[in-house]
């Protein structure tokens, strides 16, 4: 059987084939294991949505597309965490204050020396796409301290490859050869990344020098490209609903009302 395509995350197993290949594949785990089988979702078949992981997947029979919802009940618990069960949602929150509150509020406060070494780390945001499908999205504290912007955002570059390669040979499993391009909106991160060795950063470690000789290989290509267009600026600050949702647009999420039927209760 060709064109069977498995994914697979502990004991979970996530299968992409037409109805022999799913057949062929279930018969053969079933001859070694015992399993349960959760749903199908495709083409003629009863029910378009079931769980993976506790992520919900829709299949839309008039569009033949496929729609991924995160689990839900991340936003109940964090919700009920924020005792904002009842609380009216805005798209600019915020409570009447004074004029010297509104000040005071602007005011950086002073941060306790147990905090500095949390607070002085930045965040890298990524966002993995393929095609035009946006296949993960991340907002990671840096475990590096940096001592500039450039270098923050080099540490962000450097993470990003390591994710967009770990990406590509699942899909070369998968029989798929695709092409890394990586983007960043750092012209100084970016001119860190087309040297060789350290030039004037010489605290950065050299284990972050590897995105170096791979650039350079031409295992994949790097291209600027404006903070206007850089979806992964959503996952790094806060930033106006209306670029928070133009971002959203381009990364393809659309927004829903409702909750799927496939999706679990918060308990």
């Amino acid at each position: 059987y060709g064109g069977i395509r498995v994914l697979v995350h502990g004991d979970d197993f996530v299968v992409l084939a037409d109805d022999a290949g799913q057949k062929y594949l279930e018969d053969t785990l079933r001859s070694k294991y015992d399993l349960r089988v959760d749903g199908s979702i495709g083409p003629g078949e009863r029910h378009q949505q079931f769980a993976v992981l506790n992520r919900i997947v829709t299949y839309n029979e008039q569009e033949g597309s496929v729609s991924y919802e995160a689990d839900p009940r991340h936003v109940d618990q964090m919700v009920r965490d924020l005792e904002m069960e009842n609380c009216k949602p805005v798209k600019t929150p915020s409570e009447k204050m004074s004029a010297t509150e509104a000040n005071l509020k602007l005011t950086t406060p002073t941060i306790t020396p147990d905090r500095v070494s949390f607070f002085r780390r930045s965040t890298s945001g990524l966002v993995a796409t393929f095609g035009r499908h946006t296949v993960k999205a991340s907002s990671t504290l840096q475990s590096t301290i940096s001592l500039s912007s450039s270098e923050a955002e080099y540490y962000s570059i450097v993470r990003g490859v390591s994710i967009g390669m770990s990406l590509q040979e699942i899909l070369r499993g998968w029989g798929l050869q695709p092409k890394l391009k990586v983007h960043t909106d750092s012209s100084a991160a970016l001119g860190t990344c087309n040297r060789q060795g350290l030039g004037r950063s010489r605290h950065v470690q050299t284990r972050f020098l590897w995105v170096q000789e791979k650039l350079a290989l031409h295992e994949f290509e790097l291209v600027k490209i404006p903070t206007k267009q850089n979806v992964a600026d959503l996952c790094t600050k806060g930033l106006p609903a209306n670029e928070m949702e133009r971002h959203m647009q381009s990364m393809g999420f659309e927004y829903s009302h409702g909750r799927a039927e496939a999706a679990k209760a918060l308990e």
